[in-house]
């Protein structure tokens, strides 16, 4: 579709939000810029920290897919999770809408259904995978993603590293996504050189969920030392002048000398926090709506149309509460308001 069409639309829908987040309105005319969207709860692997094998299987319903996709040229960028969204038989749809529209497209995957013909459907499209890896040496990585291959991971991230920078795929980025738990959390420094060594252009290390298996959560010592690997990352990246952006969910202690020089490397969106449910929607599994991702969501009545989701009730209620100046607990605790405190100064 015409460039410069699409451009004018989101013109439009961006000065009409700006209109009406200056003006504190609740219920919106304007689409949002941004949109995250779990596919499924169906995946590939059994990897032992997720919680996503329940006993009630989830693949988002046609009605609320194809509103989405319909609506795709209003969004600056799409996201996609599982799951596995790769498995997700509506995938190839997605691949064509985000092409057509020039929708920045994010995929969280693990990595290991990437082959030759998918990464060629990625031509001329702005795109980035997040590739959750959790360990750098095969018996770290397949006692932790059970059921995958590490060769067969291997084999894949070398595909992406030798066609990234060919001619129609200078748009196509890809992150290591590691989740510190009780059988890698000696090994997070070495992070940095497996991204170094397969191409990768940024870190992302998460903190693993409450609700997730009991035998893979840290205890405080191991946490801390997790904390003083994450640091040595950002400073190993900083010596070496390596082009690999790192961040974090996970709280970071930090002295003042520390700072200036880590502050470039944290996430770089955490400022517009305060607005972010006037630009940004996620419909999370079983349809239940969100901020973002990382939030502790109310549970709502599932939605069957975007509209539904982006001026749904809940939302709706996050609007006023910020408008009001009382947010609920979950943006008061969410990591980006914390990183924004801890680098800023501000309480």
């Amino acid at each position: 579709m015409d460039i410069l069409y699409i451009q004018k639309v989101r013109e439009e829908n961006r000065l009409l939000n700006e209109k009406e987040i200056k003006e504190k309105k609740i219920v919106l005319k304007s689409k949002p810029q941004n949109i995250l969207l779990i596919l499924n709860n169906v995946c590939n692997l059994k990897c032992i920290m997720c919680e996503e094998f329940m006993p009630h299987k989830y693949i988002i319903s046609d009605t609320l897919f194809y509103d989405i996709v319909n609506n795709m040229k209003y969004f600056d960028s799409f996201s996609c999770q599982g799951g596995e969204p790769l498995i997700f038989d509506k995938f190839n749809i997605i691949l064509d809408k985000t092409k057509k529209f020039h929708t920045h497209l994010n995929i969280t995957t693990n990595g290991i259904l990437l082959n030759e013909s998918l990464i060629e459907k990625m031509y001329d499209m702005s795109i980035t995978l997040h590739v959750s890896i959790d360990g750098f040496d095969k018996k770290t990585y397949e006692s932790i993603r059970v059921g995958a291959s590490f060769d067969v991971l291997k084999k894949n991230l070398q595909l992406l590293n030798s066609i990234k920078n060919k001619q129609g795929y200078k748009q196509l980025r890809y992150e290591l996504f590691m989740v510190p738990q009780k059988l890698n959390y000696t090994k997070v420094v070495d992070a940095v050189d497996f991204a170094k060594q397969y191409g990768f252009s940024g870190i992302r290390f998460l903190q693993i969920r409450v609700y997730a298996n009991k035998n893979c959560l840290l205890n405080n010592e191991e946490s801390l030392f997790v904390k003083k690997q994450i640091i040595a990352c950002m400073e190993k990246v900083k010596i070496e002048e390596l082009n690999i952006n790192i961040d974090t969910d996970i709280p970071l202690d930090y002295d003042d000398e520390r700072t200036n020089c880590l502050k470039n490397y944290l996430i770089k969106d955490f400022r517009d926090i305060c607005v972010a449910p006037w630009k940004t929607i996620s419909i999370q599994k079983f349809q239940q709506v969100s901020i973002d991702c990382l939030c502790n969501f109310k549970k709502a009545d599932v939605v069957e149309t975007l509209e539904d989701a982006w001026n749904s009730q809940y939302i709706q209620d996050v609007r006023k509460g910020l408008v009001a100046n009382k947010p609920f607990s979950s943006c008061m605790n969410c990591y980006k308001n914390s990183l924004f405190k801890n680098i800023s100064g501000k309480n």
